[in-house]
Formats: structure tokens, C-alpha cells, sequence
């Protein structure tokens, strides 16, 4: 491939020279200067006329298993995915619903969720036991256990 560029009456041309391996035919091509310009700003246009979601990828699906039925402890997921703020992330969360039968841990295990709102108890005395589980992030800035007794 070659890439001259000349004088073509008065206007500043490129030619492109395309060799075929195959047939030994050369192919030329050129192009004004004026003429890339105006391609590249129609080229432009039309991305910019594009609505966002034509260009943007598809949200990744997320399972998030929360660690009891659904109640107000969890209304930050709730609220975040009704305001839309997955969806600004391009994130499509799945909340869901936790039971006595089938903890955050063991749906994160058996891959049937992606992640898991859990006691931090539970996930290093998992993690000793030799599962792949990793922490993420803490919640809550303190913890919410606390002790009771009677007075």
C-alpha cells in the first residue's frame, strides 16, 4: 500500500495505491482534501444524531441474593434500582429475595447468584473453611450487632 499525495489542479489530492497480491492488479484511489473534510464532518453528524443507547453496549446482568426476604434493610438496592442508577451504570440487577433455606453464601457458591449480602461472621469462618468467597465491601460504616440484656 502507498500513500502519495500531489498537486491535482490546484487542489490538494491523496492517492491511495492498492496492490492485490492475488490478481497483480493495482487499484488507485484518491480523494481531495475537501472531500475528506466534508465525509469526516457527515461522519461525525450521524454519530452524534445517534441516540446514546445505539452506541452503548448492553448492562451486564447481575444476581445479587440478599440475605433475608424482602424488607426495608435492603430499601438502598431498592432505591437504587428505581431511581435508575444501576441502569447509569450499565448494570441490570436482579435483586434477589433471600430464605432460611438458601443463604447468600451458598447461592454465590452454587452460581446462581453473582453476589451476596451477607454477615461478615459467616464469610470468614467460609473462607477458613477453604470456599472462594471474597469480600466486596462493607455496608454498613459500623456494625449493626448489639448486645442485650435484661436490667
Amino acid at each position: 500500500m502507498r500513500d502519495d499525495t500531489s498537486q491535482a489542479g490546484g487542489l490538494r489530492a491523496r492517492g491511495l495505491e492498492v496492490h492485490d497480491k492475488v490478481t497483480g492488479r493495482v487499484c488507485t484511489w484518491s480523494m481531495s482534501r475537501e472531500l475528506r473534510g466534508l465525509l469526516l464532518v457527515i461522519a461525525c453528524a450521524m454519530t452524534a444524531l445517534l441516540p446514546d443507547s445505539a452506541l452503548a453496549a448492553p448492562p451486564d446482568k447481575v444476581r445479587l441474593q440478599l440475605k433475608w426476604f424482602h424488607q426495608f434493610q435492603f430499601a438502598g438496592y431498592y432505591a437504587a434500582q428505581s431511581k435508575g442508577f444501576f441502569r447509569d451504570e450499565a448494570l441490570d440487577v436482579d435483586l434477589l429475595e433471600g430464605a432460611p433455606e438458601h443463604t447468600p453464601t451458598t447461592m454465590v457458591l452454587e452460581g446462581k447468584a453473582d453476589f451476596g449480602v451477607h454477615d461478615g461472621a459467616d464469610l470468614v469462618y467460609r473462607r477458613l473453611q477453604g470456599d472462594p468467597l471474597v469480600a466486596v465491601a462493607a455496608i454498613f460504616q459500623h456494625s449493626p450487632v448489639a448486645l442485650l440484656s435484661k436490667k
